[in-house]
Order: C-alpha cells, then structure tokens, then sequence
C-alpha cells in the first residue's frame, strides 16, 4: 500500500474515533438526564383522582388483609409509625372496616399522595394518616401512623370531613411550593423558639391533632398542671406567644412530601424532641408554672402534619400525633 494512502487511512480512523467519542459523550449525558425527565413524567401521568384512586385501593387491600390487592412495587417499601415492617403484618393484620372519614391531599408532578382519616381496627375507632409515593401507578413507597385509643391526643369522633382541603386557592394570590415549605418551616421553627412573633397564622387557624381540636377549645382545659391559664383554649398564634413549647427541645428531621399550590397545601413529617429536662415555664402576663408530670421524662412526637395556607397564612392543621421512644426516627430519614 502507497504511504500517502497508509497515512490518510489512520488520519481517518483516528477522526472517526474522535467524532465516535463525541457523540458516546453527548448520548451519555442525555441518558443521565432521562431517569429524572422519565420520574417526572411517570408521576405527572397519575393525575389527582388517578392517586386519590390509589390510596382507596391500598385501604382496600389493608381491610382485606392483602396486599396483593393494592398496586404494589416489588421494591415497595412499608412503614407503621416509624418502623419499617414486612406487608400483611402490623395493621395489615388488625384493620377492620374501611375509613368512614377521608380527607385526601395530593401533588400529581411528585406522585405524592396524602391521606387521613378514622378506621377500624378490631372493630375499635382508629385515627389514620397515610403517605403515598407512587411512579408508573405503582406505589413505592406506604408510610402508615396509626393512632389508637391511648394516645395523649385522641378523638377518633372528632375525626371529621374538612372540605377546606379540597378548596382550590385563587391563582393571584396562592403561594408557589417553596412559599409553602418556607411557611411551615416558620412553624416548625415557632415550636423551637417558643414563639409566634414570625409565624404567619391567619386570626381563624384551626388545629385538630388525632381528631382534637387543641385550639380555641375551652372544655379541652390543657396547659399548666395548678391550672393558672388554658393553653387550649387560645388561639394559635397566642398558644405561640405564651413561650409553652419550650418543652420541646428540638424539631427535626422535617420532610415535606407533599406539595400542592394550587390547593395551598404542604405535609410533613417531623420528629419533636422532648428531653424532659425543661420543668418549668415563664408565661408573660401569668408568671412562671409547672409543667404537668407527663413532660417530664424524655419522649419522641413523631408528627404528619398537614397545613391549609391561605394568602400567605396559616389557616388549618390536621396532624397524626404518636409517642414514641425518645430519638426514634420516623423511618425515611
């Protein structure tokens, strides 16, 4: 073979490698980019009524004590109040009718769905909350608190419908995502610093915890132990003002799995600390008081909680509270 022809047959091949080589790069970025874009488009594909469908099935299958009959991952992960447990087992095993209270909540782009509601377990009244992930209409993810009969908090007959939840937020005025997860940060960070001064209630905030609405509720009589104000009774942003949950020690993690704007709603999911070494409060306009004997050990409160935001402001609250050990984790840290 002539010399020159040798030295443009290698130039060739060396060229041909190079734009090979360029185009491998740019598919492999691309193939990087499509899991996420194909996440995305997964979640997006299941639309509201597509995971409020979801959820009903899995409560389907957790009264017919089959998991089978619920659409299920095979790499599905289940929690039950913080602990991760095999399906069919926990309150797979125990519930015993179906929820004659719903209230749903959801984000189609995240595949997130939320639910609360009273059940039966044993044929005895049960407060539920439950978190769904969900891709390609298959769940992947089932996060479970149960509240039963016991609980510090619990009301099963005050579980009700909040058709507020439901409302659709006018777009002029309705905050984006981030607003929302900021908003329930101040919250959260409300607890922390024993104050309300940053929060941002609206003067009609409602809280109901496992059914109990522990804000302007008179008969509920909660607060100090020589009954020198009524911590129930006030509002939430007063309940704030008053420096009481400088018993909590510590609010963390916080996870927010839900995002709707369009309905001005966020979940999270939250552990509160209690030490149990804070024994006492000084309350403005009311002095220092004892705290009641239950805060004085070390617990955990492992919390979903669901916030209403309404021009900006906080406007209702539906919470799953549990006891736990003190430091549990709530399973998806």
């Amino acid at each position: 073979m002539h010399l020159k022809t040798l030295r443009l047959l290698i130039l060739s091949g060396i060229v041909g490698l190079s734009v090979t080589a360029c185009d491998s790069g740019q598919s492999s970025k691309q193939a990087e980019s499509q899991p996420s874009e194909q996440a995305a488009s997964s979640a997006a594909s299941c639309n509201r009524d597509c995971l409020k469908a979801i959820v009903d099935q899995f409560l389907d299958a957790i009264v017919a004590h089959d998991a089978s009959k619920a659409p299920f991952a095979a790499t599905a992960r289940y929690t039950e109040n913080g602990q991760q447990l095999a399906l069919n087992d926990g309150f797979w095993a125990t519930a015993s009718s179906l929820p004659d209270t719903r209230i749903y909540a959801a984000e189609p782009d995240n595949g997130a769905a939320v639910f609360f509601g009273r059940m039966k377990e044993n044929d005895i009244a049960v407060v539920v909350a439950l978190r769904l992930k969900v891709e390609n209409k298959q769940i992947t993810q089932a996060e479970m608190f149960v509240a039963r009969p016991g609980e510090r908090l619990y009301n099963a007959e005050g579980m009700t419908p909040q058709p507020i939840f439901e409302e659709t937020e006018d777009p002029a005025t309705r905050s984006s995502r981030q607003e929302l997860i900021d908003i329930a940060n101040k919250y959260f960070d409300g607890i922390e610093q024993a104050t309300g001064s940053f929060v941002p209630f609206d003067d009609d905030c409602i809280r109901i915890e496992n059914g109990e609405q522990t804000v302007k509720n008179v008969s509920r009589g909660t607060g100090s132990s020589d009954g020198k104000f009524n911590l129930s009774a006030m509002g939430c942003k007063e309940q704030f003002n008053t420096g009481f949950w400088a018993y909590i020690t510590a609010v963390r993690p916080r996870r927010y799995e839900m995002v709707d704007a369009e309905r001005g709603l966020v979940f999270g999911v939250v552990n509160f600390d209690h030490s149990g070494t804070v024994k006492t409060i000084d309350v403005p306009n009311v002095g220092t008081i004892d705290l009641p004997p239950r805060l004085l050990f070390p617990y955990e409160s492992v919390i979903g909680e669901l916030f209403k935001i309404r021009n900006g402001k906080i406007l209702k609250i539906e919470a799953l509270v549990i006891a736990a050990p003190y430091k549990m984790p709530s399973g998806w840290e």
